[in-house]
């Protein structure tokens, strides 16, 4: 038994084997043709009920009128009894059929099927099955009155085989409602060949079970099977004939036709067996290489999920951590105290870098890492680095300075926090790794070509340096250099490996050189194009946003949205601690209905609530507003933290994604830019 869905290359030959004996002990070709599709009507079953997958199969062959005996020719007659035929005139003789319906089952019980005349083009369009059927083919009528082998594909010529593909909904289908509909055809389906006469024989199946390409694109051999089944008869008797009335010449011509038809049966046998040894390996390399992919993406979608799940259970007592120590810090404390106060803070964020990097890490594993081109001034950046280390520096009495080639353009387009990453990385191992002396950041332009900057990043310091050896294992993920030296660093041995593929995603290049206990110089260098227009990195409101003082006056409304009251303290107590006037809200229905209640100037908003989500408030808060023609921003505030979650706050009409643990400088950053911008965009309207 076979099955359309699941057709397979070992059905395909086994199929074809089978097809290839219905000719055997056969009389007539129409005996052959019965057997067929006979075939084809009980052997393919849908696995998925257990029933037939064909509702009606059908075998027709062209012939000339005056090879047709007097009963078909009164037929032919009857249906177009306006029209003179000819011997000469080509007709399909339905040979077999098979299906559903009783009288579907012989030749003589298809009224409308026995034999199809094809006279004129005109006539034919009064028939819809052949019409179809010549459609599918791609053959007009005069291909059919004389076919020849330049109609067929090149690989089909040798062979003279034709084929017919999907062809549900096709308008030459007869009656869609009462055929189609009714017994639930789904796909149309079928084969044929040019036999040595120049006849043409066609096959044709309507399933109830969708078939999908592959199996169609297996049909093709089957019809050079059906062909070495009806080749014996062809030129021959077509009819079933008594076999007391059958000549002797004919039996010899038989006999014949049958030797060569053996000789071409072992050699496809042979063939077939060949290709079915193959076709077992190749199927069983098949199923090894999907079971292995499927595991693959399980355990990669696993991986992901489970990387989400731990960053949010991760980040969110982080924030309580790193936003607490930060808040105690600013509290009257003893040197001891600052002291505890100061390690707590230092512990959380090096907790914070290792989970960074192990979600980084994952990200680009999947290949779902996402880089922004932006408008950024490197000078600009590197200063911000620095200062942003100044302080690690200081503790340790290191010298951290800077040098910027004054030959780079003012502004760059590329990823700036990417890049920022990727120098807070590389100064922060070299700050680490250097007792005395100093660490330099430089930047330069190495070579400009139409618009495109290739710029040098470096860090350079006089620290341990790294033997040759320690230099080759440097940027292999998860591995640690063994020296005792190096080692009690900790880390994940992530942070390079990251680094190398963040350059990699922006097409650079990095490296390094070192000299043990004499110092090193990491260095990665990238194309970054410069902006065409200077509208291309300031806009209106960016000028008006940038010439707005960064302090932020004291009656702005925040709103805080967050069911975590840990997060929820250190939040409003941050914001508070700047001047403005927080309220806090549990849950996403409170913050609905305290924006419909008054009026805030920004709305932090976590994602993660327990009645409704983040993303379902923002919709909600965005049609309220549709309303009062006031749009507040609302950044998102989560823990949330792998590819996508960014895209997704912004697609829930959120403004600006802000992820935990909430450090105050980037809630500061935050509050500058959007309270900036929404009294810029309230300016121009009153301007109008």
């Amino acid at each position: 038994m076979y099955d359309f869905s699941n057709f397979s290359l070992s059905d395909m030959i086994s199929c074809s084997r089978e097809l290839r004996g219905l000719g055997t002990s056969a009389t007539s070709m129409e005996e052959v043709a019965r057997r067929t599709v006979r075939f084809f009507y009980e052997h393919f079953i849908d696995a998925t009920n257990g029933q037939r997958s064909c509702a009606l199969v059908r075998m027709f062959k062209t012939h000339n009128f005056s090879e047709l005996n007097e009963d078909l020719k009164q037929f032919a007659q009857s249906r177009f009894h306006d029209f003179e035929f000819t011997d000469a005139m080509k007709a399909m003789v339905l040979l077999g059929t098979a299906g559903t319906e009783k009288h579907w089952n012989a030749r003589e019980t298809s009224a409308n099927h026995q034999v199809i005349p094809l006279p004129s083009p005109e006539l034919i369009g009064r028939m819809p099955m052949v019409s179809q059927l010549l459609s599918q083919f791609d053959f007009d009528v005069p291909s059919v009155v004389s076919p020849n082998t330049s109609l067929l594909e090149p690989e089909d010529q040798p062979y003279g085989l034709f084929f017919i593909s999907d062809a549900v909904g096709s308008p030459f289908i007869p009656d869609q409602t009462s055929f189609v509909t009714t017994y639930g055809i789904k796909s149309v389906i079928g084969c044929g060949a040019m036999l040595p006469s120049g006849n043409l024989f066609a096959m044709i199946i309507f399933s109830k079970q969708q078939i999908p390409q592959n199996t169609e694109e297996l049909f093709r051999p089957l019809a050079m099977s059906i062909k070495s089944a009806l080749v014996c008869f062809d030129g021959g008797r077509t009819f079933d004939t008594d076999p007391a009335n059958m000549p002797t010449d004919a039996n010899a011509t038989i006999m014949r036709l049958r030797s060569e038809l053996a000789a071409v049966k072992e050699l496809l046998n042979v063939s077939g067996q060949t290709v079915e040894t193959q076709a077992g390996h190749l199927e069983e390399t098949s199923k090894q290489l999907v079971t292995a992919r499927d595991t693959a993406l399980e355990a990669s979608a696993l991986k992901s999920a489970f990387v989400a799940s731990i960053s949010h259970e991760l980040r969110t007592p982080l924030s309580g951590i790193v936003g607490m120590s930060e808040l105690l810090a600013n509290t009257n404390l003893s040197e001891e105290q600052l002291g505890f106060s100061k390690g707590i803070d230092d512990s959380a964020k090096s907790l914070l870098g290792i989970v960074n990097d192990l979600l980084d890490f994952s990200k680009m594993e999947a290949g779902k890492l996402a880089l922004e081109v932006v408008p950024f001034s490197v000078n600009d950046l590197i200063q911000d680095v620095a200062k942003s280390l100044a302080e690690s520096a200081r503790v340790k009495q290191l010298s951290l300075s800077t040098n910027i080639d004054q030959l780079l353009p003012p502004h760059l387009l590329g990823d700036p926090s990417r890049i920022r990453q990727l120098l807070v990385n590389l100064v922060h191992n070299a700050i680490k790794f250097t007792d005395s002396g100093q660490v330099t950041i430089t930047a330069q332009a190495i070579q400009t070509d139409d618009h495109v900057v290739s710029v040098r990043f470096s860090v350079q310091d006089t620290g341990i340096g790294l033997s040759d050896e320690e230099q080759k294992k440097l940027f292999v993920p998860f591995l640690q250099l063994e020296s005792a030296r190096i080692r009690h660093a900790g880390g994940t041995g992530l942070g390079l490996s990251i680094c190398k593929k963040i350059v990699e995603l922006m097409d650079g290049e990095i490296g390094l050189t070192s000299q043990l206990n004499r110092g090193s110089e990491f260095w990665f260098s990238l194309p970054l194009r410069e902006p065409l227009k200077e509208r291309d990195f300031n806009d209106a409101s960016t000028i008006q946003i940038n010439r707005w003082q960064s302090r932020l006056p004291a009656d702005l409304k925040i709103l805080v949205v967050e069911d975590n009251k840990l997060i929820r303290t250190l939040v409003m107590k941050q914001l508070s601690n700047l001047g403005l006037k927080p309220l806090g809200v549990l849950t996403g229905l409170e913050a609905v209905s305290a924006v419909c209640s008054e009026e805030f100037d920004l709305i932090l908003m976590d994602c993660n609530l327990p009645d409704i989500s983040g993303f379902e408030a923002t919709r909600l808060i965005r049609e309220y507003e549709q309303q009062t023609e006031r749009r507040t921003p609302i950044v998102a505030m989560t823990a949330l933290a792998m590819a996508g979650d960014e895209m997704r706050c912004l697609k829930a009409g959120m403004d600006d994604y802000l992820s935990k643990p909430v450090i105050i400088d980037k809630l500061i950053a935050k509050l500058e830019y959007w309270l900036a911008r929404s009294r810029c965009d309230a300016d121009r309207a009153d301007n109008k």
